[in-house]
């Protein structure tokens, strides 16, 4: 017989838009004349309509500005690295990834791989960081960036409830900031966080340290350099020289499961009981039923 299913209850959750817009990368002078000379040489005796084209690549990127929809978290440098060089492995050669446990041993030697390499390090170097209008610093041996909607990462590992205190932050607005408040899933509020290398991932995910919080902030902005190993919701890729545009999307609502059978679990399974009575009779519609479920929840989440 299969067991019965544990109670859930919905929970809202704020969902992210992230806006890729690719940058020129800086050219130096000599590389700039190259390029014209092998235009003019491509293009010999075109018009000025086609050189003006011409022109027009060379000073900008060329490719439309994309959107991702951040439910959990992005992250940007070592861990989003770790990430991409498992995923190439794990799709080059399958039969060698056919257990949970071995898994883990996998991507702890990919991340070993770094050790040497530090292919992420000195990332302030690499990108900069604005939340809420106002620069954010990195600290120089950060070599990943976390903007985090969710309390944990790395399997279970939380981030911001532990995390090292956040350093004041000199500019107008940046003791907002840094005023740190109780992370939740559905205040309109992300979280920004700085993680050493491949060592500091491990020690983090066995509890021997800790990250260094950053910010909160309701927006973020952050112009990468270079091109960088990225990942959201743990699905990574290489980013080119791009701007990054992160904004509050909507709310969606989740199931999440009930630890307990007290008062408030069970007036939570009723008040979901009743709103979709409501729907089925035509009191309310579908839509205000996930107005209602969203808020109710919200109120209740402290008590479950």
């Amino acid at each position: 017989l299969r067991p019965s299913p544990p109670q859930a209850a919905p929970s809202p959750l704020d969902r992210w838009n992230v806006t890729f817009t690719p940058v020129a990368p800086p050219r130096s002078p000599a590389t700039a004349s190259a390029h014209l000379k092998r235009v003019f040489a491509r293009r010999s005796g075109s018009r000025s309509g086609k050189l003006a084209a011409a022109w027009g690549h060379y000073g900008s990127a060329g490719a439309r500005p994309e959107v991702r929809v951040l439910n959990n978290y992005i992250g940007i440098g070592i861990d989003a690295k770790v990430a991409l060089e498992f995923h190439h492995y794990r799709d080059r050669y399958p039969s060698w990834f056919q257990s949970q446990f071995g898994n883990k041993m996998w991507y702890t030697g990919v991340g070993g791989l770094d050790l040497m390499r530090r292919s992420c390090a000195q990332l302030y170097k690499r990108l900069t960081v604005l939340c809420d209008g106002v620069e954010v610093q990195l600290p120089p041996d950060a070599e990943g960036l976390l903007v985090m909607n969710i309390g944990c990462h790395m399997g279970g590992v939380f981030m911001w409830e532990t995390g090292l205190p956040a350093h004041p932050i000199h500019a107008p607005g940046g003791d907002r900031l840094t005023h740190c408040r109780k992370q939740c899933m559905h205040d309109e509020v992300l979280e920004v966080v700085a993680i050493g290398g491949v060592l500091h991932m491990g020690r983090l995910a066995v509890g021997l340290s800790r990250a260094q919080r950053l910010c909160q902030c309701s927006s973020v902005t952050i112009v990468t350099k270079e091109s960088l190993p990225m990942q959201i919701d743990g699905e990574p890729w290489t980013q080119g020289p791009s701007e990054l545009v992160i904004g509050l999307k909507g709310r969606g609502l989740m199931l999440r499961r009930l630890t307990t059978n007290g008062p408030a679990a069970r007036a939570a399974a009723l008040v979901q009981d009743v709103l979709e009575a409501s729907v089925k009779e035509g009191t309310i519609t579908e839509s205000q039923r996930h107005t209602l479920s969203a808020s109710i929840a919200a109120k209740l989440e402290p008590l479950l």
